[in-house]
């Protein structure tokens, strides 16, 4: 199974700041991402979705802990 997952991070001021997120499925098939980020700013994008195949979506999470993972 191929899932790539790309993701940058940007500190300002010494503090940490924002955080953009790329998720693509290189999967020939549909999977559910799904990310948890603790408590605090929710994330700009749905915590849980359908990611046909080939397809990515970029969001930003303000939290410095988030765990990402996908079900295929």
């Amino acid at each position: 199974m191929k899932f790539t997952l790309v993701s940058s991070l940007a500190l300002a001021s010494g503090a940490l700041a924002q955080r953009t997120i790329t998720v693509y499925n290189a999967c020939p098939f549909t999977i559910w991402p799904a990310m948890f980020t603790g408590s605090g700013t929710l994330p700009s994008y749905t915590t849980g979705w359908e990611a046909a195949e080939y397809t990515a979506v970029t969001f930003q999470v303000w939290t410095a802990l988030c765990a990402l993972f996908a079900q295929a």
